[in-house]
């Protein structure tokens, strides 16, 4: 165990898991109930250390084919997405009884690459996985293969991990496979083959070790992994490929014993992890921001509240950009309101008290987090 891997790990407090089609379906036996009774149990370990898990559950087709008696996957898109919308209820209906016997609660997300693309359902689904969270519930991600077309085609859980690693701000990313990481060679084809055990920057070299398709059931395979390795360290985020066949895998991961291989993340600033976001107002969308609080933010202290904001330019709705401007107009910052425009209009300069009694509950108080605004001399 290197001590520097070992310091990593210790510093996770957030870690996405990905689990693979081969690990959740045998083509021989169906749902490998046996397997996910076992990840499920390390999941719960780790949370009661203190680890925060959010996971990506790639199957439902395999579990479709399972439930239809299919012995082949289908071929075409719309018989695929069938059989996806039989295996949601199916996967989802077991994970939620096997969480169960370990005292966990988890909650389905079904999301596309698309709802990470839009500013408002990107905030959106971030706030529900947030709340989950919150709630002591493991948030269990499936991409949306009823409706997806491309994603399920090409198999793209892989970087549907990575983009929700990234959502969720998380410190690391495991891939779960059905393979121990990242080989120099293709292990099923050559002896010389010799697991990669750090992978400091991902060069070219690196990039032809990767190749094969994956599962019968699945799409994926070492190259999609590699897309998700090199999204991740690039957004500031560590990335573990490892065999979710080895008893243990998750704690000995997470403890920072040499297990699979680790893609070492580069160093960024929140300004730039807030940049990778759909980020740029597509209209004229302002927020005049008395000087009093612009101070205050500068100092990094609280969020932008209604009582800071003098006037409502433009029109916009909620996970929108905006630029926040100081009573000249001069904007100093970009940030995403949690309201739209016309909410916004309706609560500036109000104290967060009569925001309660004109609009009743709301889950912020804020119109604008502090983890959401990035500085002009960032931008």
């Amino acid at each position: 165990m290197s001590l520097k891997r070992k310091k990593i790990m210790q510093e996770v407090r957030r870690v996405v898991v990905k689990v693979g089609t081969s690990l959740s379906f045998d083509p021989s036996k169906g749902i490998d109930t046996v397997n996910l009774k076992r990840l499920a149990a390390e999941v719960a370990m780790l949370r009661k250390q203190g680890t925060e898990v959010v996971m990506v559950v790639s199957g439902a087709i395999g579990a479709g084919m399972s439930r239809l008696k299919l012995a082949e996957r289908p071929r075409l898109i719309k018989e695929q997405q069938a059989v996806a919308a039989v295996g949601q209820v199916t996967l989802m209906d077991l994970l939620s009884t096997i969480f169960a016997g370990k005292g966990v609660t988890v909650g389905q997300i079904l999301i596309s690459r698309q709802d990470l693309e839009s500013g408002p359902r990107y905030f959106n689904i971030r706030n529900t996985l947030e709340t989950l969270l919150e709630m002591g519930v493991v948030p269990v991600i499936n991409e949306n293969d009823t409706v997806a077309v491309d994603e399920i085609k090409f198999g793209d859980n892989d970087r549907l991990a990575a983009l929700a690693t990234n959502l969720m701000a998380a410190d690391l990313l495991v891939i779960l496979t059905d393979v121990n990481g990242l080989y120099t060679q293709d292990p099923r084809k050559s002896k010389k083959a010799r697991l990669v055990g750090v992978v400091p920057k991902i060069t070219r070299r690196i990039e032809t070790s990767a190749g094969g398709e994956g599962s019968i059931a699945g799409t994926g395979g070492m190259v999609t992994k590699l897309l998700a390795a090199r999204a991740c360290v690039k957004n500031g985020e560590h990335m573990v490929i490892a065999n979710g066949r080895r008893k243990g895998v998750l704690t000995r991961v997470l403890g920072g014993a040499d297990e699979g291989t680790l893609f070492l993340a580069r160093a960024i600033s929140k300004e730039r992890r807030l940049r990778w976001m759909p980020y740029s107002e597509k209209r004229l969308s302002e927020l005049v921001v008395k000087e009093a609080a612009l101070t205050r933010l500068r100092s990094g202290q609280g969020h932008l509240y209604p009582a800071d904001v003098l006037k409502v330019i433009g029109v916009f709705g909620a996970g929108e950009v905006v630029r926040l401007v100081d009573p000249g107009l001069r904007t100093w910052a970009k940030g995403v309101s949690r309201c739209s425009s016309r909410e916004c209009s309706q609560v500036k300069g109000l104290a967060n008290w009569q925001v309660e009694q004109k609009l009743g509950h709301r889950s912020h108080p804020e119109l604008v987090s502090h983890d959401d605004i990035v500085f002009k001399s960032k931008l």
